[in-house]
């Protein structure tokens, strides 16, 4: 199986192109190319974050000067269940269609569960991600779970996104 990976992030990239060309005239070339890198916000990027326009989207936030998606949600009852319908967007603004799944990662990653808003579909399992064609989008519902938890207890402190090129086979 053939897969190409997009990691998220901000940070600065650099890219060589070197070519290596082989035939009985010509033993070897080496060539650059100019090459750009832009950065640009959540919402825009090959694969979008953003808050979604119901009343729940208020949970998660676009930075209006970097355009980073960020998600804050501080008032889940302490050892109770709290459903978050309809919290955020995740749209494939690429070329292609994107397999996508999320990693809750912290102090109790278990005590929260992200699912697709209209399928019910779980995102946190990379055996079975979720395929997002080009131009699609899915929203968002978020479960956390402090049954287990007092008070003041973080349940997580980073979501991470992850998108491969759509599942290829080789058949």
């Amino acid at each position: 199986m053939k897969r190409r990976s997009f990691t998220l992030g901000i940070g600065s990239v650099a890219i060589a192109i070197l070519g290596v060309i082989g035939s009985s005239a010509l033993s070897r070339v080496t060539t650059g190319r100019a090459t750009t890198v832009q950065q640009t916000g959540d919402g825009t990027a090959y694969l979008g974050l953003a808050p979604s326009d119901d009343p729940n989207g208020e949970y998660a936030t676009t930075n209006e000067t970097t355009g980073a998606f960020r998600l804050f949600i501080d008032t889940v009852n302490p050892e109770g269940v709290t459903e978050l319908d309809d919290v955020f967007v995740i749209t494939n603004n690429g070329t292609q269609p994107v397999d996508v799944w999320l990693e809750p990662d912290g102090e109790n990653p278990e005590s929260i569960a992200f699912t697709d808003a209209e399928t019910e579909t779980d995102l946190t399992d990379a055996d079975e991600p979720v395929t997002i064609s080009v131009g699609e989008s899915i929203t968002t519902d978020i479960f956390v779970d402090t049954t287990d938890h007092g008070e003041e207890t973080e349940i997580i402190d980073t979501l991470i996104v992850n998108a491969n090129i759509g599942s290829m086979s080789t058949e």
